[in-house]
């Protein structure tokens, strides 16, 4: 569909806001919203664009002047939700934190969408650097206007500390489209101080919700919930990937890989009866964490029950290929078209 034409897809919301457009945007900055624009395939350069440098540098002069910063960007540098498929290239999701690590004293937050899902990330210590100059923070991913995902359309409204500019809470307004069609009606739905039990949403607030989910299936599905605006239009949350999934998705993670082993490692503690509610004894996202750590790269998305299923079937197959050749030999004898030495010598002496 045309970004901004809603008689291409049925999309409510964007239908209702889509007038906004036509109104700020001249005619030819309207086709170029319509097209999309054109980016170039820049995904073989270390830093398209300088964009990685502007922003080390921009930080630093931060840093100097003794001033802070939020980051706030569309599409984020996360695995998502939905299949744990990187938003941007894996390389530029490492180098970028390694550039905003650098810069725990300047970061306020960091504000991202595209997803249209209301989630936050919390960095895994023992897959990132661990030394006293670098320290990541937390990344929150609102939700969105269209409703295309299984989502209620919503927005987030931000509560700080105008001394320190450090981030307290956030409260989820949505509208129910079913129930408003076509008008929307927007609704307080949830403040995560409340919905989570949170005095703020600093990296040891959000820490130790994390624990309190690996411990209580209940939470997890309030957080998936919560995920979606609470639509009605969501699919359910009750099945044990489901489950994983919405987990491991609370974990900052860099590569599709770190979040299936996540996926796998719940789904198999579920399996062995030890993920039931508050009563895991041990900690799924750390044990991914620290069966990664010792990894040599963060990009290897292959896990070892891949390997051992790639080596078995290449030895049933060179098996089956070998028993064809022995067979084939067999029958090209019988039938008199392959001879072996003793009747090649036999018809020369004759």
């Amino acid at each position: 569909m045309e970004v901004t034409d809603p008689e291409r897809e049925s999309n409510p919301s964007i239908e209702a806001i889509s007038a906004v457009w036509e109104d700020s945007l001249s005619a030819a900055n309207m086709d170029m919203l319509n097209r999309r624009g054109h980016l170039p395939d820049t995904s073989r350069q270390p830093d398209p664009f300088g964009q990685f440098a502007w922003l080390d540098k921009i930080l630093a002069e931060l840093q100097s002047a003794g001033k802070f910063a939020y980051i706030a960007g569309h599409i984020a540098p996360i695995v998502d939700s939905y299949g744990g498929n990187p938003q941007w290239h894996t390389k530029y999701i490492a180098r970028y934190k390694e550039i905003v690590g650098k810069y725990s004293d300047v970061i306020k937050a960091q504000f991202f969408g595209h997803v249209h899902s209301v989630e936050f990330r919390v960095p895994v210590p023992s897959l990132d650097r661990e030394d006293n100059a670098f320290q990541l923070l937390p990344m929150y991913i609102t939700g969105s206007i269209s409703p295309l995902f299984g989502n209620n359309p919503s927005f987030m409204v931000w509560d700080y500390d105008t001394g320190t500019y450090e981030i307290l809470d956030y409260t989820v307004y949505a509208s129910y489209i079913a129930e408003t069609d076509p008008q929307l009606d927007w609704k307080l739905l949830f403040k995560a101080s409340d919905a989570y039990g949170l005095k703020s949403l600093s990296l040891t607030e959000l820490s130790a919700f994390v624990q309190r989910v690996e411990h209580n299936v209940s939470l997890v599905e309030e957080y998936y919930w919560n995920m979606k605006a609470r639509s009605p239009n969501a699919r359910p949350c009750k099945d044990i990937v489901c489950h994983a999934k919405t987990l491991c998705t609370l974990k900052w993670w860099t590569t599709k890989g770190e979040f299936l082993a996540c996926v796998d490692t719940v789904q198999t503690m579920a399996t062995a009866r030890v993920y039931e509610n508050d009563q895991t004894p041990t900690s799924p996202v750390q044990a991914v964490a620290t069966a990664s750590s010792g990894s040599s790269s963060s990009q290897n998305d292959l896990r070892s029950k891949d390997v051992y299923m790639t080596i078995a079937a290449t030895a049933i197959a060179t098996i089956v290929a070998v028993l064809c050749v022995a067979v084939t030999f067999q029958v090209l004898r019988r039938t008199g078209i392959l001879k072996n030495r003793a009747q090649y010598d036999t018809v020369a002496t004759l």
